[in-house]
């Protein structure tokens, strides 16, 4: 085709399009009570967003802002600064919290809670000393798919408390492209998530901790189905003393043979059926972990855990396309026995991203967030609940990205079932700026933000992972100065 018939076509389809927009109705034609068809205004199809925001930019000035979470400064408070003997702490403490309160969008607690998290960094700061290992759990939709913002967090807690490794991860996992290992696998697994669509030939709801599990395949002649982890050398989260197994095996007489570095270190014997926690000590440096499972009839791992002996891990669990409803329709003993297990110390819920899009009722989806929050206090009593709220997510309307109308209903909605169930809310909405604020994350050079004006790139996951971890060690120095009693 001749390069003019080409530019007339293009141009011929522009016109119906500037035609099209010129006619149709400003306010869009209502096609039922929950469809509105739409189309973009004249001005629309010239439009820009070239936002810039004083407020952006001095949030990258204020956090260590970096792909790669075990790299750069670490923006501890100063008052983890051990000053002179004759120089008095209270006051230096103090002086500091009042220094980084300035910068710091802080944690929200119920009106009645004097403790704050204090409970958390009793047992945390003891940790090492009483050589317990303590968990922080971070539940979250897609937004924190493939240890973003969890990465960065756990490096930063095992640097103040102690710990290394990168806690439990599934068998399969849904995503690839963790930071910390690549993944082998030989055998027909299969994953199966007690959230998202279900599998509805599933008839027992034995999810456990990470809401999810993997399918062990029979093994065959050929083949005992296995999964390797490949860890990259040098970082903290590759670093560990400890793998623990997770599983329920059908039948007797099942085996597990342990490879590390392309070496049988050991062969687990005699697994019975029904649910296991394994526990496999290692004492080398470890670049490559191989799992061999022969189990006649297959079973289920629940997760495979890389932990230090003592110290603080956190423990990534993404649900993608999850709005934290599930919890409750768990199996609760095998809920139960995992929680007790891994000694979890504080749960973190992310969520509310799936539900800002499509969401009807705001006050029943704080009914029943409420509902999940209070579940989860019966299953782990004593333990400190933060919830985080979805963060700045936009639409496009006549040409321009504008923050969903229902995002401000759905953060009030997990605020409210966070402080009335007696749980911590941080708002991470207000703390990126609020209104249209990932605009500025999308067009900051680099982007924090992806095109989808909803999720961040890593660099923007981590700034706001250095947020959240900033406004708990606000608290971690009112705790210090006497502020939070327990």
């Amino acid at each position: 085709m001749k390069p003019s018939k080409i530019f007339f076509y293009f141009l011929s389809v522009f016109v119906l399009i500037l035609g099209i927009a010129v006619i149709f109705p400003r306010d869009g034609i209502r096609l039922s009570d929950d469809l509105k068809l739409r189309f973009i205004s004249p001005a629309g199809l010239f439009t820009r967003d070239t936002s810039s925001s004083i407020y952006t930019d001095s949030l990258i000035q204020n956090i260590t802002v970096t792909d790669d979470p075990e790299s750069g400064m670490i923006n501890l408070p100063l008052f983890f600064q051990v000053p002179e003997p004759d120089i008095n702490m209270d006051s230096i403490i103090r002086a500091r919290i009042d220094s980084i309160s300035n910068r710091v969008y802080p944690i929200e607690f119920p009106v009645q809670d004097s403790t704050g998290l204090a409970p958390f960094f009793i047992v945390a700061e003891k940790a090492i000393q009483n050589d317990r290992l303590i968990r922080i759990l971070h539940y979250g939709d897609s937004q924190i798919e493939n240890d973003r913002m969890t990465a960065l967090l756990r490096y930063r807690f095992q640097k103040v408390f102690g710990g290394s490794g990168c806690g439990m991860v599934p068998a399969i996992p849904l995503y690839s492209g963790n930071p910390v290992f690549r993944e082998k696998i030989e055998g027909d697994w299969i994953r199966y998530t007690g959230f998202g669509e279900r599998d509805s030939t599933i008839e027992h709801s034995c999810y456990g901790m990470m809401a999810c599990y993997t399918g062990v395949p029979k093994p065959d002649k050929d083949i005992v189905p296995s999964v390797e982890f490949i860890f990259r050398q040098g970082k903290r989260a590759s670093s560990f003393s400890t793998i623990r197994i997770f599983l329920h095996a059908y039948v007797d007489s099942g085996m597990i043979a342990v490879h590390i570095n392309d070496t049988i270190s050991d062969t687990i014997t005699l697994v019975h059926g029904g649910y296991h926690m394994i526990e496999y000590k290692i004492d080398t440096d470890v670049e490559k972990v191989k799992l061999a499972f022969n189990l006649q009839e297959g079973g289920r791992v629940y997760g495979i855990s890389f932990d230090p002996e003592a110290g603080v891990q956190m423990d990534n669990i993404a649900m993608r396309g999850s709005s934290g409803l599930e919890f409750s329709n768990s199996d609760r003993q095998t809920l139960d026995t995992m929680l007790t297990a891994v000694n979890p110390g504080l749960i973190i819920m992310q969520f509310g991203g799936n539900v800002v899009p499509y969401i009807k009722s705001a006050s029943f989806y704080k009914k029943t967030f409420k509902r999940e929050l209070n579940y989860l206090k019966t299953v782990c009593p004593g333990v400190k609940i933060v919830v985080i709220g979805p963060g700045d997510m936009s639409t496009r309307e006549n040409g321009k990205f504008v923050t969903f109308n229902t995002l401000e209903p759905v953060r009030d909605a997990l605020r409210e079932a966070a402080l009335e169930s007696g749980c911590a809310f941080w708002d991470m909405y207000e703390a990126m700026g609020g209104e249209n604020s990932i605009t500025n994350f999308v067009l900051a050079d680099p982007p924090l933000a992806t095109s989808d004006y909803i999720h961040f790139t890593p660099r923007g996951a981590n700034l706001v992972a250095g947020m959240f971890f900033d406004a708990v060690m606000l608290e971690y120095g009112k705790y210090k100065a006497g502020q939070r009693n327990w």
